[in-house]
């Protein structure tokens, strides 16, 4: 994404590949794409299928997969005797 300093306007644009690379020729340039995250992108296509619009997941059932995560997580612990939390069993 490119935006036009004297506008503010963000220009989007297609890339057909696995990797986009963001070159920052200015310091400011830096602390913005240092400073972004997936909550800066609002819109994702890839091969012709919208997979993020309007900053939310498109055909992604992000309950089931937190609560898959989370049984994915407690199943480890239970195997290595790791506790949960950061501060030890409290």
């Amino acid at each position: 994404m490119l935006a036009d300093e004297r506008s503010g306007v963000a220009f989007a644009f297609i890339v057909r590949a696995g990797l986009l690379v963001l070159l920052a020729r200015f310091p400011h340039q830096v602390a913005i794409v240092l400073g972004m995250d997936t909550s800066n992108v609002d819109t994702v296509i890839i091969a012709g299928t919208v997979k993020k619009r309007g900053g939310r997941l498109v055909g992604v059932d992000v309950a089931r997969v937190t609560r898959l995560a989370e049984q994915s997580r407690d199943f480890i612990f239970s195997k290595t005797g790791w506790s949960r939390s950061i501060f030890g069993d409290r």
